[in-house]
């Protein structure tokens, strides 16, 4: 069983035991669905399109993470720190690599490569992490139309630990206990 003593815990134990809320019957088809529990009308539509950006934001920044310029900064980097540890151990092993005017070629490639990856790296937060931070947060104040919404919300709030930044501007755990109860799944 998951430890509720903490809002990581909390939060992932809220989301398994929505798990068995679908029995409800909440879902809605329509563009607008009347919620059971209040009477409120949640507007599916508004509801997709906040889960589309996020979900288009989300796999941008997942892409340029994994085999976009992101990606092939880290990797030059590695590869960089390799040919300066292969060139060292090749005989000419000293112990301040950093005198060693023998290395200064392979440093100089490592600091290159360190610098192009910070400029990658500036460039990735700027372009991916803060917008889909920002569609994350917009689909955490959008009302979900149904109990697979608020999953899919508890899982995304998890994936960008919401609960942890400080530009979140409601109480997570709170966002998800409202969905769930205007559903009428908390009485």
């Amino acid at each position: 069983m998951q430890n509720a003593t903490n809002r990581r815990g909390a939060l992932a134990a809220l989301a398994k035991a929505t798990a068995g809320v679908t029995a409800l019957g909440v879902a809605c088809s329509v563009s607008q669905c009347a919620s059971p529990a209040h009477g409120a009308t949640i507007d599916r539509a508004a509801w997709n399109r906040a889960k589309l950006e996020y979900e288009s934001r989300a796999l941008l920044q997942d892409a340029v993470e994994k085999f976009g310029y992101f990606h092939e900064a880290t990797s030059d980097l590695a590869d960089a720190k390799f040919q300066l540890n292969h060139v060292r151990r090749n005989g000419r092993v000293g112990a301040d690599i950093k005198s060693r005017p023998d290395l200064a070629k392979e440093r100089g490639v490592v600091d290159r490569a360190s610098k192009a990856l910070d400029v990658a790296g500036g460039r990735w937060l700027r372009e991916c992490v803060t917008p889909t931070e920002k569609a994350a947060q917009t689909l955490l104040l959008t009302p979900a139309p149904d109990i697979e919404a608020v999953q899919f919300k508890a899982s995304v709030i998890e994936r960008h630990e919401l609960y942890n930044l400080l530009s979140t501007p409601r109480d997570c755990v709170l966002v998800l206990q409202e969905d769930l109860s205007r559903l009428g799944g908390l009485n």
